[in-house]
Formats: C-alpha cells, structure tokens, sequence
C-alpha cells in the first residue's frame, strides 16, 4: 500500500468517526461499517431487517446525500432497495440495503 492509499484510507476511516461522533442514532443501529480496498464506505444490513428504511433515512440525512429508491418483487416478496451514494467528510460512501415492502405499498 502506497502513502497516498493509506492516507485516503485513513481519511475515510476518519470521516466514518466523524459521522458516528456527530450520529450516535447511526452507531445503536444494526450497521456493520466496512472501509474497503478502493477506500469506500460501505455500511451493510442485513437484508429486510426491520431498521433498514431507518437507516438509510438517516445516513441520508446525516451525509447530506440523496435516498434514492426502487421496488422490486424478490423471490414474490415486495422489496424495496434503498440508495445512498456520494462523498462526505472527504470519503466515499455507498450504501445499499433492501427493506421489506407492503404488497400494496407504492414508491
């Protein structure tokens, strides 16, 4: 690993701090926070936990990024993918969980 990828991971290892220090409602959820190897963000949840609409309206918020959404039918169980993708704090973040879905609930 060169310096500069080690600055940028430590960067962005930094900016995840940051957000859990300023959004402790974000560090009680269910999240695993992941740095990976192209230095990304990348927070996880367990698909349709109960928490992930929450979550991901709060990371929205918190990161001052757009909740981008979608429905779809996975295996006839309504679903709907919840985005969060942008940078912040000098990282990037990319967030992507699935939560349960009202069959007559609409986006």
């Amino acid at each position: 690993m060169t310096s500069d990828h080690r600055t940028e991971a430590s960067l962005s290892v930094a900016a995840l701090h940051l957000l859990l220090a300023r959004n402790p409602e974000l560090d009680e959820l269910p999240i695993e926070w992941t740095v990976d190897v192209d230095r990304v963000i990348r927070p996880f949840m367990t698909v349709r936990h109960p928490d992930c609409a929450k979550a991901a309206q709060l990371l929205a918020d918190a990161l001052e990024l757009d909740l981008k959404t979608g429905d779809f039918s996975d295996q006839g169980i309504p679903t709907r993918s919840l985005y969060v993708q942008g940078r912040w704090g000098g990282a990037r973040w990319d967030f992507v969980a699935y939560a349960a879905r009202e069959a007559g609930e609409r986006s």
